[in-house]
C-alpha cells in the first residue's frame, strides 16, 4: 500500500472511530486504576517496563472479554488505549504491536496475557521488527530497542533525520531509511549506527539480501515527479555500488523496492520497473508498460507481487514470473509472509494462502470476526499466522487471535 493511500484509510479509519466513541462509549481505551497495577504505573511514568513486567494471571491483562463471549474460533482479544498500527509480530510465544496510544505492546501468544507495555513520546508507525530478542519499533519522530522477554529498553533514540521513514531487518541488522537523505545500519541491541550512507534524495524503500541492501529513491522529494532513482550499498560497509536514475514522468512513481536471488525488483509504482543485478547493478530487464500493482514481500528466491487482480512470484535469479494465482476477491486488506514460506492473504473475512515455491493457493477458510473486519484500519501488515494461530487488527481497534482454519 503507498504511503498516500495509507495515510487516507488511516484518516478514515479514526474518524469512524472516534464517531463510534462519541455515539456509543463502548470502546474502552484504557485500563480501570483497579486492573494497572504499580508496576505498571512507574513502568508508563518511566517509559520503560518496570523489574517485574511480566504480567501475572489477571492483573495485567487486556483481555477483557468473557471467554462465553468470544466469537467462535477465537481464543483471546486484546485491546489498547486506542487503535494498533504495527504489527502483530510473532516472536517466540509473543505477539508484538505498537498502538496510536504511544505503546509498545507484548501478548502471550497462548493466553492473550499482556506481559510488559513500554511508553514512547510519539507514535511508532513505520516499523516494527524483531531481531536477536530485540524489538525495534520506529517512528517518524523516535525508536525504542527493546528486550523481548522482559520489555527492558535498551536505548531510546531521536534525532535520526527527525525519524525513520522506513525499515528492514537481516542478519542481525536493522537498515533504515531516514526521512531526509540517509540510509543506516543499525545495532538493534546498542541502537548505535554501523554505518551511514547519505545521497542526494529522501530514501523511500528498502529491502535486502544481508549481501546487498536495495532502496528507492525519490530525487526531488515530491510523490509522482521525476526523476526517481534506484540504488545498491553492500549490506557490510555501507558502500554504494551502483546508482540508476530515470527522468520518466508518472505521476504515480512512488519507488519500491524487493531483493532475491540477487536481483532487485526495482519498481517506480507506476509503469516501469526494472531487474537488476544487486551487486552490479546491471539492469537485466526494464519494463516501461509494467504490470505489477504491489511487490509484497521476497523468500530467498522469489518476489511476491501483484498483477492486476492476480499475486504472481517472479524468481529473482531468472527474472522470470514463475506463477500466478488468483486468491480473494484480488485485493487484500493484510498480509503475511511465514517463515516456512507460505504467503497468506486476508480479505474481509476470507483467509488464503499461496505456497511462495510453488504458487500453490488455496482457501484457508473464513474467520468470524464479531461484526468487524481489518478493512480502513491503515494497517497492512495487520495479520501473523503462526503456531496454528491467526493474529489480526481489527477496525474496533483490537487484537485478536483465532484457531486456524
Amino acid at each position: 500500500m503507498d504511503r498516500s493511500t495509507q495515510t487516507s484509510r488511516r484518516r478514515q479509519y479514526l474518524t469512524a472511530l472516534a464517531a463510534t466513541v462519541s455515539l456509543g462509549g463502548c470502546l474502552q481505551f484504557s485500563e480501570s486504576a483497579a486492573t494497572q497495577t504499580s508496576t505498571d504505573a512507574a513502568a508508563d511514568a518511566s517509559g520503560e517496563a518496570g523489574s517485574n513486567s511480566t504480567a501475572t494471571a489477571g492483573a495485567n491483562t487486556q483481555t477483557d472479554t468473557p471467554t462465553a463471549d468470544l466469537p467462535p474460533g477465537t481464543e483471546w482479544i486484546a485491546n489498547a488505549q486506542a487503535p494498533f498500527i504495527s504489527g502483530p509480530v510473532v516472536t517466540d510465544g509473543t505477539v508484538l504491536a505498537t498502538s496510536i496510544d504511544r505503546h509498545v505492546y507484548a501478548f502471550d501468544a497462548a493466553t492473550g496475557q499482556k506481559q510488559w507495555t513500554v511508553t514512547s513520546d510519539t507514535e511508532l508507525e513505520k516499523g516494527l521488527a524483531a531481531t536477536g530478542g530485540i524489538a525495534v519499533a520506529a517512528g517518524f519522530e523516535e525508536q525504542l530497542g527493546v528486550a523481548i522477554d522482559d520489555g527492558t529498553v535498551s536505548y531510546r533514540a531521536s534525532g535520526f533525520e527527525n525519524g525513520t521513514r522506513a525499515q528492514t531487518v537481516a542478519g542481525g541488522t536493522v537498515f533504515q531509511c531516514g526521512v531526509q537523505k540517509s540510509l543506516r545500519a543499525l545495532d538493534p541491541t546498542t541502537g548505535d549506527a554501523k554505518w551511514t550512507n547519505t545521497g542526494d534524495g529522501p530514501r523511500v524503500a528498502v529491502d535486502n539480501d544481508s549481501e546487498t541492501v536495495c532502496i528507492g529513491i525519490q530525487p526531488t522529494g515530491h510523490h509522482g515527479e521525476p526523476p526517481w532513482a534506484f540504488a545498491g550499498l553492500d549490506a557490510t560497509t555501507g558502500e554504494e555500488l551502483w546508482h540508476i536514475e530515470r527522468d520518466l514522468a508518472d505521476s504515480s512513481a512512488n519507488p519500491r523496492v524487493g531483493v532475491a536471488g540477487g536481483t532487485c525488483l526495482a519498481y517506480n509504482g507506476g509503469d516501469h520497473h526494472m531487474l537488476i543485478d544487486a551487486r552490479s547493478g546491471d539492469v537485466q530487464t526494464e519494463v516501461t508498460d509494467s504490470r505489477i500493482g504491489r511487490i509484497y514481500d521476497t523468500t530467498a528466491d522469489t518476489i511476491v507481487v501483484s498483477r492486476g487482480t492476480k499475486l504472481a512470484g517472479i524468481a529473482g535469479s531468472t527474472g522470470d514470473v514463475t506463477w500466478t494465482t488468483a486468491i480473494g476477491p484480488g485485493s487484500h486488506d493484510a498480509t503475511y509472509l511465514a517463515d516456512d514460506g507460505t504467503f497468506w492473504a486476508l480479505s474481509g473475512t476470507s483467509l488464503s494462502r499461496v505456497d511462495v515455491a510453488s504458487g500453490t493457493a488455496s482457501a484457508a477458510g473464513d474467520l468470524s470476526l464479531g461484526g468487524v473486519d481489518v478493512a480502513g484500519t491503515g494497517v497492512s501488515d495487520g495479520l501473523a499466522v503462526a503456531d496454528g494461530r491467526v493474529f489480526v487488527t481489527t477496525s474496533d481497534a483490537r487484537l485478536r487471535a483465532l484457531t486456524q482454519p
